[in-house]
């Protein structure tokens, strides 16, 4: 499939929660014009027959100008698609639509799917509803809140579904999901839909201990259905958090903590019911979580985080600085502390915005490099962590391109350090990205070496300029001669490649002395500098 075609059909989507015509749903001909400022850009070969005078590049204007033709268009979009009788479920109908605004940016014609009449008549609430009905139940006088759970419900992998049987199949897996739930429940009740794939549910006039047999029943019942797409059968399983509310909690509070119980539930395997007390020790570990999630979300959209960096030094003279390892912090102003950086990073990838974050540190090293280079001053070596997500993605390199025109840096001041078990888990992506940046004069190193897969192979592989040695080893080197001989085999791998050695935390005069005798050409660690501003060195 074409590339502007799939992102037509995906621009659509936002329009109502219809589902659209996908090429695993069903093989209806469907009929793709993509404009950009005015001008065609692509057709699709049924847009071509629909209307036989359309040429790339020319202005959308030279064949729609008309409202006559506009409508002439339509029908003929009706009549060639007309394909109804091919779509074996009664769950949706096309629909065929030429938009308003077609001369704006980005219009499309499309055709999609939208449910029917019947289908529309689904057995959940809305999010908005759901969380109406709530709030009358914690603000009741007459409702007895001790006998009433809420449960969170997520459809497990349910993008695998969408991914390899179309969105058509998802919704139709998500409806019939509400009716197996929906025959499994024999009280006063009410279910909601608040994500694309999660529901909650409320449950009137059941204790905890009920509440987990009802949810352990929907789970395995779901686990049994048949759910049949196309002849195929598709099997589901869901994961459910549970809890019981009380006096003292609010409606924003009950969501939390059932989703708290909820990611308890993934957290054990999925396919589970996990039923979550105050004191619960993965309900407070997800708590955590979440509350630096949102102060990670905080700091990207309001700019609050700081940056810090680190010395590396020469171990023949230690008075020489080599390079300066960036470092980002985030103060929390609730715990009044800045957080751990195990925490950011565990965070971080939770949300899924370490790429954000790359973004975020090497738009402002790069400025401040910029801003240095223009008052002549001298501009150090620096070191700049980047994540998995970032290596592995094409638009990211993109973006260091850019950047790099942009500001004008000396690429040769600028190293990216990669961890090992990343660079190994995306082996050719890695040395994709590394080759590309290198070519405009980028080094690299290859951080935390020998945690993680250890092998000297992927040094022959990956084109890196520095190996830091991972700090669990260089701290106990003195006391454990398993350590001291890891240490020393990295090095000397190391040097027979022309690859420079970073000793990771140092902390102690004997072990600068050791390391200065197996070899290691730098040290970074607090008996050389603790991490400071950035401003203190720019």
């Amino acid at each position: 499939m074409h590339q502007r075609e799939s992102d037509a059909i995906c621009e659509t989507n936002s329009q109502s929660r219809q589902a659209l015509i996908h090429p695993n749903d069903i093989a209806v001909p469907f009929a793709i014009l993509s404009v950009d400022d005015g001008v065609v850009v692509y057709a699709n070969d049924q847009f071509r027959k629909i209307v036989k005078s359309t040429k790339i590049g020319e202005p959308i204007k030279g064949f729609l100008n008309t409202e006559q033709k506009r409508e002439s268009t339509k029908q003929n979009l009706k009549q060639k698609s007309q394909c109804v009788s091919a779509f074996d479920t009664p769950q949706y109908t096309l629909r065929f639509s030429v938009t308003q605004g077609m001369f704006l940016d980005n219009e499309h014609f499309f055709v999609t799917l939208e449910k029917t009449d019947a289908a529309q008549k689904t057995a959940y609430l809305s999010r908005t509803d759901f969380i109406s009905q709530l709030l009358q139940l914690v603000v009741s006088e007459q409702a007895a809140l001790s006998d009433i759970c809420v449960c969170a419900i997520d459809v497990d992998r349910f993008k695998v579904v969408n991914e390899k049987y179309g969105y058509a199949a998802g919704d139709y897996i998500l409806d019939e999901l509400v009716r197996v739930i929906e025959n499994n429940i024999v009280g006063k009740h009410s279910i909601g839909r608040l994500g694309d794939n999660e529901f909650a549910l409320i449950l009137q006039g059941v204790n905890i201990d009920d509440g987990l047999q009802i949810c352990e029943v929907i789970r395995e019942q779901i686990k049994s259905e048949k759910f049949v797409w196309q002849g195929e059968d598709i099997a589901i399983t869901v994961s459910i958090g549970i809890i019981a509310i009380d006096d003292e909690q609010d409606v924003e509070t009950i969501l939390a903590q059932s989703t708290l119980a909820l990611s308890s539930a993934q957290e054990n395997g999925r396919d589970c019911v996990h039923s979550s007390a105050t004191q619960d020790t993965m309900m407070a570990y997800h708590s955590g979580k979440m509350h630096y999630a949102m102060v990670i979300e905080d700091a990207l959209q309001n700019d609050k985080f700081e940056l810090f960096a680190q010395p590396i030094v020469s171990l023949e003279d230690p008075n020489t600085c080599y390079s300066y390892e960036i470092l980002l912090r985030i103060y929390d102003h609730v715990k009044q502390e800045f957080v751990s950086s195990q925490e950011l990073i565990a965070a971080a990838e939770s949300l899924e915005v370490t790429t954000r974050i790359d973004h975020w540190v090497c738009e402002k090293v790069f400025k401040l490099l910029n801003e240095k280079a223009q008052r002549q001053v001298r501009i150090p070596n620096i070191s700049i962590n980047l994540s998995g997500h970032s290596i592995v993605s094409v638009a990211f390199e993109r973006f260091l391109l850019e950047l790099t025109e942009k500001y004008n840096v000396p690429t040769s001041c600028i190293c990216f350090e990669i961890t090992e078990s990343v660079a190994v888990k995306s082996i050719s992506r890695a040395q994709n990205f590394i080759q590309n940046l290198k070519q405009v004069g980028y080094r690299f190193s290859l951080d935390d070496f020998g945690v993680g897969y250890c092998s000297f192979n992927y040094l022959n592989q990956l084109d890196v300029d520095n190996v830091k040695i991972d700090g669990s080893f260089v701290s106990a080197m003195l006391d454990d001669a398993t350590q001291f001989a890891t240490v020393q085999a990295i090095t000397n791998v190391a040097r027979t490649m022309n690859i420079r050695t970073i000793a990771e935390f140092v902390e102690k005069p004997e072990i600068i002395k050791a390391l200065k005798v197996i070899g290691v050409d730098y040290g970074q660690g607090y008996i050389f500098g603790k991490p400071c501003s950035v401003q203190e060195i720019f």
